[in-house]
């Protein structure tokens, strides 16, 4: 009995762990201000609205590809014959 209840929590928690990692930032925040409207502010929601946030924000700097040393690559055009 035990491990139907561990088995049913893991997989209800990998679940919402899915649905979070594939919902666009504009919802994750929709939800979080849902839920944080009915419960007393927790660092929890605050740490995931933080990173919703910057999810939003876009942008080169967002990007994992784009490197802190300020370097970029540069792509001349080809002259055309």
């Amino acid at each position: 009995m035990i491990q139907w209840l561990v088995v049913a929590i893991l997989v209800l928690a990998s679940a919402l762990y899915a649905l979070w990692s594939f919902l666009p930032p504009r919802a994750r925040l929709r939800l979080l201000d849902a839920i944080a409207g009915q419960s007393p502010r927790v660092a929890w929601a605050a740490r995931l609205r933080r990173s919703a946030l910057a999810e939003l924000a876009g942008g080169c700097g967002s990007c994992a590809a784009n490197g802190d040393d300020g370097s970029a690559i540069v792509q001349t055009p080809r002259k055309s014959k």
